[in-house]
């Protein structure tokens, strides 16, 4: 894109957003989320864009805690908002895509299912997955999204994929789990063994762990939400 296509100013006004409906509102903002710690984790990720993402996922956070309290709030839209658009310009600039981004892309066109409502079911299984090898940076995710729960002490937080389960539990009408979007057990193999087959080489660039085999994304699509 040209330069002079870029927009310079950006008015955002908070009324347009009324009347829409909760999986609309808080599934869209809950990609700014998905953005964020995908950028983070990002194999390809320097620090300046792990820390524009960072910034963005604290605002994106705390706009989603205030519209959980107030869904009207005007304040916890606009952080909302700003949130988002540090963290998909982050992405964007050399991580586009993350893994988690680029299977929900995936799901979200086979099973017909709302891309923020993808993130509610897969975000958190996808960090568990590679826990080990961005150990680090997920515990500055853990540290932006756990400040409000009062920890202090670093190994009192707990992890980056649980404080993800438990932000996503509290948005209404956005799907946690697979059975909330109708995809059942087979189907879920189907779309494993899919996403193995025609993208696995694609996904070993994009993930900290690679995929052995499709029951390696299988597992990892599968593991039930308790074991964060």
């Amino acid at each position: 894109t040209h330069p002079s296509l870029m927009p310079t100013v950006v008015i955002f006004d908070t009324t347009l957003s009324r009347g829409l409906p909760d999986w609309v509102r808080f599934g869209t903002a809950l990609r700014g989320v998905e953005h964020a710690i995908g950028a983070v984790c990002h194999p390809k990720a320097t620090e300046d864009i792990r820390s524009r993402a960072l910034r963005g996922l604290a605002l994106v956070n705390k706009g989603l805690k205030g519209m959980v309290e107030d869904p009207d709030s005007e304040e916890a839209q606009v952080n909302c908002y700003l949130g988002g658009w540090m963290a998909i310009r982050a992405l964007n600039t050399g991580c586009y895509p993350s893994i988690a981004h680029f299977i929900q892309n995936q799901y979200s066109a086979r099973f017909h299912v709302h891309q923020g409502s993808c993130s509610g079911i897969l975000s958190a299984r996808i960090l568990h997955y590679h826990r080990e090898e961005s150990s680090l940076h997920q515990k500055s995710i853990a540290q932006v999204l756990g400040t409000e729960k009062g920890g202090g002490a670093e190994q009192s937080l707990p992890s980056a994929p649980k404080l993800v389960s438990d932000l996503v539990a509290t948005l209404p009408e956005v799907a946690k789990d697979h059975n909330d979007a109708n995809v059942n057990e087979e189907m879920l193999r189907d779309f494993a063994e899919y996403m193995y087959n025609q993208s696995g080489e694609r996904m070993n660039k994009l993930c900290p762990k690679p995929f052995s085999n499709a029951g390696d994304v299988f597992e990892m699509l599968a593991l039930p939400i308790g074991n964060f």
